[in-house]
């Protein structure tokens, strides 16, 4: 999943999340901070096996221009 944002997330993701990541963000029209949030809440929440076997998560903010 591609999130074309100002954030960057080096976090594997699967079809199946990022769909419910793409409603959350068409159904609360909500901003870019809260997707993010809740694409971090839901990846842990539903995936957590796959944090054994990533050895990096890393969410970074560039600066508002």
């Amino acid at each position: 999943m591609i999130i074309p944002f100002k954030y960057r997330m080096d976090v594997p993701i699967s079809n199946s999340l990022a769909g419910k990541l793409s409603n959350y963000a068409q159904d609360m029209q909500t901003d870019e901070e809260s997707i993010i949030l809740e694409a971090l809440t839901m990846y842990l929440e539903s995936e957590p096996c796959q944090l054994i076997h990533t050895p990096r998560i890393t969410a970074g903010l560039r600066p508002r221009k």
